[in-house]
């Protein structure tokens, strides 16, 4: 909804008029409200009397339902009972210059899948050097560990060779190396 063609990108669900400058019997409003809707009969105007933040009276209509020409429209008390010689008298011009907005299921699918494949393409190229840089820490990683693992096996490979020399390493020696180490 909005006082203006073309609707504005920052649209309200709800339009607010000023006060009519008299009030009365036959208080005249004179302003313009656009409802633009993609399926009008699948989209209720509601209109309403407030006075501050209090709502005074309302009525409920189906868009598509609306007839063109001049109509009334008997109010509603908030709690829904038909308020005696309340009514809005408007008209009601209606235009198809605004192209469907509403694409079948197929388009949709389409252009979800694309806009997804954008996103991917996007993400794909903001993650390429991180995951450059993932892949070469991941290389490093199991460079070192095979690294490791050789120095284990050689020195395991030399503790058999000193035990079947005799040359095990005393309970002393062990002592030693733990001092050494702290």
């Amino acid at each position: 909804m909005s006082s203006v063609l073309p609707i504005p990108q920052h649209r309200t669900e709800t339009e607010l008029t000023l006060p009519a400058a008299t009030n009365g019997l036959n208080a005249y409003i004179g302003e313009r409200i656009h409802c633009v809707a993609a399926e009008p009969h699948a989209v209720f105007l509601r209109i309403g009397v407030v006075d501050g933040r209090r709502e005074l009276a309302f009525e409920v209509a189906v868009l598509g339902r609306l007839r063109r020409g001049y109509r009334v429209m008997c109010l509603r008390a908030p709690l829904g009972t038909r308020i005696e010689l309340a009514y809005l008298f408007l008209r009601i011009d209606l235009a198809c210059d605004v192209p469907n907005l509403w694409a079948p299921p197929r388009h949709v699918r389409i252009e979800s899948m694309t806009a997804e494949s954008e996103t991917n393409e996007r993400l794909t190229t903001e993650v390429r050097p991180n995951l450059d840089q993932v892949t070469l820490l991941t290389q490093m990683h199991e460079a070192t560990q095979a690294e490791v693992q050789r120095l284990r096996d050689e020195n395991l490979k030399l503790q058999r060779k000193m035990s079947r020399k005799g040359l095990a390493p005393s309970d002393d020696d062990d002592d030693s190396v733990k001092k050494e180490k702290d």
